[in-house]
């Protein structure tokens, strides 16, 4: 089918093996829920869901900030 982009560094592919959410910055992929994980995992489904908000609301350098800082980087 194909990929959309709802806000930048954000790409929600539909379609294929590589189904999922990808959340990207300047420095690269930063996280991404594919959809088997999604459909094994609701946590993953919520996760994903509080990501894209983040990056939506904050730019998805705040995803990566938040997953270092979480991670103790």
């Amino acid at each position: 089918m194909g990929d959309i982009e709802p806000v930048p560094g954000v790409v929600i592919a539909i379609g294929g093996d590589g189904s999922g959410v990808y959340i990207s910055d300047d420095e690269g992929e930063i996280v991404c829920w594919i959809y088997d994980e999604i459909v094994e995992d609701p946590e993953a489904w919520t996760a994903s869901l509080h990501a894209v908000a983040m990056a939506a609301s904050e730019g998805p350098a705040a995803v990566r900030k938040f997953l270092n800082a979480k991670n103790g980087r």
